[in-house]
C-alpha cells in the first residue's frame, strides 16, 4: 500500500497522462472536484503551431476532472518539475486527488481557458486543420486525444467531453485525407456522449 503522504505527486489530465516525459514511481486513477477537463489551451508549441494550434487539456472551474496520479520518483522531483514547467510554460498549483487510497496533494497545470467556450463541433474544425498541417513536435491533435482516451480508458475511466471530441474529430480527419494511417480505423466504437 502506497503512503500517499510520503510521495511527490504530479495530477496529468492531457498530454502528461500518456507522454510525462518521466518514470513514474506509482500511477493511479484520481479525481479533482471543482475543475473540469475542457479542449481550451490552444497548444502552439508542442501538438501544434501558432498557424495549426491543436486543441489541448486545460481545467475550467466544474464539477470534477478524472485523470492519472503520477508519483515523482524520490530524489528527482526538482528534475522533473522543472521539465514540466518548461513543458507547458507555466507555473504548476497545487490541488487536492480524491484516490481510493484516499486524499494526496498533487501538482498540475491549468493552462489557457482561451478555447474552453467552444464547441465541440469548432474544437473538430481546428484539430481537422492541424493535422492537415502536421501538427507540432509531439504529435497532432487526432494523437492527442486518442491519447488522452486510451490513458483515460487503460485505468478504468471516462470522460464523455472526451469521447465526443474524438468521435467528433475522428471523421472529420478521416474526411479531409489527414489522418496518419489506421490512427482512425482502429478506434473502439463510442460509448455515448455527454448530454
Amino acid at each position: 500500500m502506497i503512503d500517499l503522504s510520503k510521495v511527490s505527486w504530479v495530477f496529468a489530465h492531457g498530454s502528461l497522462m500518456f507522454d510525462s516525459g518521466f518514470e513514474p514511481a506509482a500511477i493511479m486513477p484520481g479525481r479533482v472536484w471543482g475543475w473540469e477537463r475542457r479542449f481550451g489551451q490552444p497548444s502552439v508549441r508542442n501538438w501544434g503551431t501558432s498557424e495549426a494550434p491543436a486543441p489541448t487539456s486545460s481545467l475550467s472551474r466544474g464539477s470534477h476532472c478524472d485523470g492519472l496520479l503520477l508519483g515523482i520518483p524520490h530524489g528527482d522531483g526538482g528534475s522533473v518539475l522543472r521539465r514540466i514547467v518548461a513543458r507547458e510554460a507555466n507555473e504548476p498549483v497545487s490541488v487536492t486527488v480524491s484516490t481510493e487510497l484516499g486524499d494526496a496533494e498533487a501538482f498540475t497545470w491549468l493552462m489557457s481557458d482561451a478555447w474552453a467556450s467552444l464547441s465541440v463541433e469548432e474544437l473538430a474544425c481546428h484539430g481537422v486543420v492541424n493535422v492537415a498541417a502536421g501538427g507540432g513536435p509531439r504529435g497532432d491533435a487526432w494523437q492527442y486525444v486518442s491519447g488522452v482516451r486510451e490513458a483515460l480508458s487503460a485505468h478504468g475511466l471516462d470522460d464523455g467531453l472526451v469521447t465526443w471530441y474524438a468521435d467528433t474529430l475522428g471523421p472529420r480527419v478521416a474526411a479531409s485525407g489527414s489522418a496518419p494511417t489506421g490512427a482512425i480505423e482502429d478506434q473502439p466504437p463510442s460509448a455515448g456522449h455527454p448530454g
